[in-house]
């Protein structure tokens, strides 16, 4: 059994352990493949195809990278 994912009180983004580090704000894909070259974003969307084969994903975008949360 699955425990609850912690939330932060700033951006309410979830994450598996309590208080971790992160840099709060709103990001989205669009953001990150906006710049990317069409190679890497047909990477990004079969990655995610696969991913979702698997079962439900979460997919999130933070500063840095687009994580995928099963």
């Amino acid at each position: 059994m699955s425990r609850p994912l912690w939330r932060c009180s700033k951006c309410d983004r979830p994450f598996a352990n309590k208080n971790q580090w992160h840099s709060c704000g709103t990001f989205t894909v669009e953001d990150h493949v906006r710049t990317a070259t069409p190679f890497v974003v047909a990477l990004y969307r079969q990655l995610l195809a696969m991913a979702r084969r698997c079962g439900p994903v979460v997919v999130m975008p933070t500063k840095s990278r687009i994580g995928l949360l099963a």
